[in-house]
Order: structure tokens, then sequence, then C-alpha cells
């Protein structure tokens, strides 16, 4: 993935979270990805997590199903579920071992994305791999025209609720008014705390 682009830039490589509690399927798959990718590995979904939350360079998840803490549905349905949307729109490779068609009924229901066996070939990792980061970008650069549109709307297709832009520009043609005609203006702040424990809690729909 780092190709010369003619000018001395290098593409950045894909990062890639591992998540998975065997030490020895994490190692296996590092070993064979380190030199295409970028990587960070967990050994459960709430670290996992956690870790989506920080890294906001990461393209592409690779999950176990069954794990201690918070499992990979568990996981999966965080992601999905949140409102942060380079999280929800993360594209997650399952890793299914023994898991029944129903299992993966389960997690393909939840949103994951694909799924690998951990016994898959090299080549066909880093296709799958290579496969969901480019989906990651193409969903990126849609999200960010999205905004775009949205920013040169008065009102947040997601809330409902004005976007800052039109905030600022009527904020400022209330104040003055105010100062033209010796009024007064309130503003009124509301604050949600734990936020996102909300909607993990009670999902989006809820929330919103």
């Amino acid at each position: 993935m780092s190709d010369d682009l003619g000018t001395g830039d290098v593409l950045p490589k894909v990062k890639v979270l591992i998540v998975d509690d065997s030490r020895m399927v994490r190692a296996s798959i590092i070993k064979r990805i380190r030199d295409r990718f970028e990587f960070r590995e967990e050994a459960d979904g709430e670290a996992g997590w956690q870790t989506l939350l920080v890294d906001d360079s990461i393209q592409v998840v690779l999950s176990d199903l069954t794990m201690p803490r918070l499992d990979g549905y568990g996981l999966l349905e965080r992601i999905r579920s949140s409102r942060v949307h380079r999280i929800a729109d993360i594209p997650v490779i399952m890793i299914s071992g023994d898991e029944d068609d129903l299992a993966r009924e389960r997690a393909r229901e939840l949103g994951a994305t694909d799924f690998i066996t951990k016994g898959i070939g090299t080549v066909e990792l880093i296709a799958r791999i290579e496969s969901a980061s480019l989906l990651n970008a193409t969903t990126r650069q849609l999200a960010d025209s999205r905004e775009a549109l949205a920013a040169a709307s008065p009102i947040d297709p997601d809330s409902g609720m004005a976007t800052p832009q039109y905030m600022e520009i009527h904020g400022a043609q209330l104040m003055s008014a105010a100062v033209r005609y010796d009024g007064q203006v309130s503003v009124l702040i509301v604050g949600i705390d734990n936020f996102s424990e909300i909607v993990r809690n009670f999902g989006r729909h809820v929330t919103d």
C-alpha cells in the first residue's frame, strides 16, 4: 500500500485493529500483514472499543467472535450504534472459528462487513483487508461530501437541529439587533453527560 506518488510523498499504510483473545492468532495475522499494513492489537472487545475511541487512524477492524469481557457481537453492536461516523461506518471483518451458520448470521445482522476463518491464506487475507479499506475510504469520502452539504444547510440532517454555521450567523444577527435597539440576547447551552454511554446502553434511536 506504500506507492511512490512521483512527488516524493508516500501514501500512508492502512491501519488495522486486530481484536482476538488468542495471542497466537494475533501473532499469526500480524506476521502476514505487517509488510502491507500498520496494525494495533487488543485481547478483548472492551480494549478494542477503547482503542477505536482514541485512535482515529484505524480504518479496518478484525475481530474474533468469542472473547472475554466484551465479545465480538458486543463490539460490533457498539461500533454500529456509535454516533461518531468514522466508527459507525468502519468495516468490521469477523474472525470465525468453529461458529455455526447461526452465529455468522447474527454477526451479519449486527453489521459485519465480512468473515474470515482463522486458517485463511495470506493472499486472501490481504485481499479482504484491502477491499475493506477501499470501502472505508469511499465511505469517508461520501461522509465528507455529506458534511459539506450539511454545512451549507441551516439544519443538521442527523439531529434535525440548527448547524453551528447557522447559529453563528443567526447569533451575529441577533447581537446586532440587540445593540441597535438596546435589547438583550439570551443563550441557553444544554450539555449531556456520558453521551456515548447513553448511546451504548439505549441505542441511537432512543438517544436521538
